[in-house]
């Protein structure tokens, strides 16, 4: 599909997310901001826009 070709036709990344200091959690939205910043490889225009994926 559309996101193996931005992820390198890798299918399955195991990660250790850090949670942000102050953050009790880990969010939905700093999860989607590390993957674009660290796992995605090309184009990030076509999986996220702003803040919106």
């Amino acid at each position: 599909g559309g996101l193996e070709l931005l992820f390198q036709s890798v299918r399955t990344h195991n990660v250790d997310v850090p949670v942000k200091t102050g953050e009790k959690q880990l969010t939905m939205e700093a999860l989607l901001f590390w993957i674009r910043d660290k796992l995605l490889k090309e184009r990030p225009e076509m999986f996220m826009k702003g803040k919106s994926v």
